[in-house]
This record gives C-alpha cells, sequence and structure tokens, in this order.
C-alpha cells in the first residue's frame, strides 16, 4: 500500500518536473521579442503604431490615415492638425469649421480671413475677426493696399483715423510724383515732405531727359548744388562733359574737371588730354598716374615717354619686367639698358646674366 502511494507520487512528480523542464527549454529556444509584461507591450505597440500613422496622415495630408489611431486625442490632433494646414494652403473658410479645437478654428480662420481680404482687396473679410484692434489692422492693410495698387489718393479717405489717412496721402503723393515726374503731387504734402519731394523729382525728371537745367528750378542753394552733383554723377562715360562741371561751385568744378577730363584719357588713352587741367599739380599727377598705368596694362614703353628722369626708368624697368614675364620670354630683359636691371629682370627666370647675355649676343 505505502510502496504504491510512493509510486505514485514520483510519478507525479517526474512529471512535474518534466512540464518545468520543457517549459525551460521553450523559452530558451524560442524566444518572442513581441512579447514583454502582459500590461506594457500592447500600449507600447498601440502608441508607436499610432504615431507611425500620425507622422504619415501628416506628411501626404491624408485624413484617412488618422482613423488607424487608436488614441482619440492623437486621432483629433491629427485631423485637426491636416484640416488646419489644407484649409490655409486652398484659404477656405469653410474647412475651419471642421476643426474641434477652438484655438486653431480661430487662428484659422484669422488666417484666410486675412490672406482673403488682401487677395481680393475687400475688406469685408476683416468682419470674421473677433478682436477689434486685428480687425482694424486687417481693414487698414486692405485700404493701403488698394490705394498703392491704383494709385488713387481717393482712396486715402476711407481710413477712420486723420494719421492712416495722411499716412496714406504721403505716400501717394510720393508714389505720383515719382511715377509721372510731376511735382504737383509734392502739393499734397507738408512743407518738409513737400520741398524733398519736389527736390526728388525734378533731379529724376532732369536724368531721365539729360537736362541739367532743369534743377535751376530748386530753390535753396544746397539742394540745387545737389541735383547738379546728382545729375553728373549719373551720366555714362559716353555723355560726360566738362561743360558740366560749370553748374558747380568752385571748389567741386575742380574736382568735377579733374575727373571727367581723366575718364576721357582713359576712353581715349590719350595722356596728352591731361594738359587741358589748369593745375599744375593735378596735371601732373594726372600725366603720371595714367602713363604708368598705360604702360603696364600695354606692356608698351611708349607712355613712359611722358615722364621724366626717375620715373621714366621706373616706368620702363616694371613695364619690361612685367612683359617678360607675362610673355615668359627672358630675351625681353634685354631691352634694359642697365646691367643690374638686366640682373634682376633674368633672376625671375633663374637664368645667370653672363650665359644669357653671351646666348642673345
Amino acid at each position: 500500500m505505502f510502496s504504491d502511494k510512493l509510486k505514485l507520487f514520483f510519478v507525479f512528480l517526474g512529471i512535474i518536473l518534466g512540464i518545468v523542464f520543457f517549459i525551460f527549454l521553450f523559452n530558451n529556444f524560442f524566444p518572442s521579442n513581441n512579447l514583454g509584461s502582459e500590461n506594457e507591450s500592447p500600449i507600447a505597440d498601440n502608441q508607436q503604431l499610432s504615431i507611425n500613422y500620425f507622422a504619415l496622415a501628416i506628411k501626404e495630408m491624408n485624413i484617412t490615415k488618422c482613423e488607424f489611431i487608436k488614441e482619440n486625442m492623437m486621432k483629433d490632433n491629427c485631423k485637426n492638425t491636416i484640416y488646419l494646414n489644407l484649409s490655409k494652403t486652398n484659404l477656405n473658410l469653410e474647412g475651419c469649421n471642421l476643426l474641434t479645437n477652438n484655438m486653431s478654428k480661430i487662428e484659422c480662420r484669422n488666417f484666410i480671413s486675412l490672406n482673403l481680404a488682401i487677395k481680393t482687396e475687400d475688406k469685408s473679410y476683416c468682419n470674421n475677426f473677433d478682436n477689434t484692434m486685428q480687425k482694424d489692422m486687417c481693414i487698414n492693410k486692405v485700404l493701403f493696399i488698394r490705394a498703392y495698387s491704383n494709385l488713387n489718393l481717393s482712396y486715402c479717405d476711407e481710413f477712420e483715423t486723420s494719421y492712416d489717412k495722411n499716412s496714406c496721402i504721403k505716400n501717394i503723393s510720393l508714389s505720383l510724383a515719382e511715377k509721372n515726374l510731376d511735382v504737383k503731387y509734392c502739393d499734397n504734402l507738408d512743407n518738409m515732405n513737400k520741398e524733398s519731394c519736389i527736390q526728388k523729382t525734378i533731379l529724376e525728371k532732369a536724368i531721365k531727359i539729360s537736362d541739367i537745367n532743369l534743377c535751376k528750378q530748386i530753390n535753396e542753394d544746397m539742394s540745387k548744388n545737389n541735383c547738379f552733383i546728382k545729375f553728373i554723377e549719373n551720366l555714362n562715360e559716353s555723355n560726360l562733359d566738362i561743360k558740366y562741371c560749370s553748374y558747380l561751385s568752385e571748389m567741386q568744378r575742380e574736382t568735377c574737371e579733374k575727373n571727367v577730363i581723366m575718364n576721357e584719357v582713359f576712353v581715349n588713352k590719350d595722356i596728352s588730354l591731361c594738359n587741358k587741367l589748369n593745375n599744375t599739380i593735378v596735371k601732373r599727377d594726372c600725366i603720371y598716374f595714367t602713363a604708368y598705368n598705360f604702360s603696364l596694362e600695354t606692356l608698351d614703353i611708349k607712355y613712359c615717354s611722358y615722364l621724366s628722369d626717375i620715373d621714366n626708368s621706373r616706368c620702363i624697368l616694371n613695364t619690361i619686367n612685367k612683359k617678360a614675364r607675362i610673355l615668359n620670354q627672358s630675351s625681353i630683359c634685354s631691352e634694359l639698358k642697365e646691367e643690374m636691371d638686366k640682373s634682376m629682370c633674368l633672376s625671375y627666370f633663374k637664368v645667370p646674366y653672363s650665359i644669357t647675355n653671351e646666348t642673345i649676343s
């Protein structure tokens, strides 16, 4: 009897151990990456899946992808984001009504209303703003755009405040004066802005029709002289003429004449034109500067002949050195008279002077 019970006990114990051993083997040979704790793993998987669908829905602007999101709050946020972006892109006010978030709905309505108001120049869209200040800003922006696009002063009367109205009149008048080159529009401005408008309009007209005498219509001497200067500065090289310098003050006239003559010298490559300058120092500088530049630019020492003594020698030396290096011909160094200068010229080519001299001769 006792023996049978003991046998039964060992059989039962063997079965239990067998089951434990089987479970041990199963877990080791068939691990599951998807299984975690019974409560945490499904939630983590759902959250990641929802995040993936959210990102995909926003990327594709596809509202149907939001339906795969399990969490209601994330799903609503997904839909609101897409409705908001699509409504803004298409300027569709009705799309704002699909939004469930009140803040997003206001943002959507304000954005689209402002852009439609500007696009159509229709201030009635500004009535969609709940905030009075934002509404007024919207209306003013539409009125300004309408006035500027049509350049019509009558639109300025629609502004409620005198500040906005005067600002509109000022800017439209300046634009009309500039467009039509007519100073009559400057009469709409206060004294300070009026004078500035007249000066600017006269200058632009003078430049456009190439008539410097229009600057004489400016009353204030400094502004008139400034008009003369800017007119001359805007002339291209072919239209520069020394006669325009006579309109300037004595000090500015000398500088003007120098610049005009220097321009003629460079355009014509004629150094003798420097002699037209009355000031001895300015004339000397003109000859030195142009002779040196022309000789180095053209690699021709004939321009050095305008210089005397040491300046002439330096001009020839630098010109021949540059010519030899650019053409990569050491034989050009033989054109120099001084032996030391020849040696220095040849040193660039790393050729001893004595050998080269024999070769040349």
